[in-house]
């Protein structure tokens, strides 16, 4: 019922444009919307494709910053381990010249 009510306004509009082409009149109506939704798709499409592309390169980034504060942990271990033998050495080394000074100026 509804689509005879919406043919029969069609027709009434074609009779009413007495100076129109029926054919422009029609490309207007069936045409240029499904044309200009179109149109709205691939905008949004490619919108998204931009937006898309725009956080891979943000995950990227973020993995190489994670990465490079992996690599830097490690790196302070090993140093941290080489510091802290470095102060057993040291230690070794100024109690043994202490018990050598002791014993020196215990002789004297």
């Amino acid at each position: 019922m509804q689509e005879l009510n919406v043919v029969s306004a069609v027709v009434a509009l074609v009779n009413a444009m007495s100076g129109w082409n029926v054919v422009a009149v029609l490309l207007a109506m069936f045409v240029l919307p499904p044309l200009f939704l179109s149109l709205s798709l691939f905008r949004l499409a490619r919108a998204m494709i931009d937006l898309r592309d725009e956080v891979r390169t943000q995950n990227r980034d973020s993995q190489s910053r994670y990465d490079d504060n992996v690599y830097l942990v490690k790196e302070y271990e090993a140093m941290s381990k080489e510091l802290t033998t470095m102060v057993r050495l040291n230690t070794a080394a100024n109690t043994r010249l202490a018990d050598l000074i002791e014993h020196l100026l215990g002789r004297a």
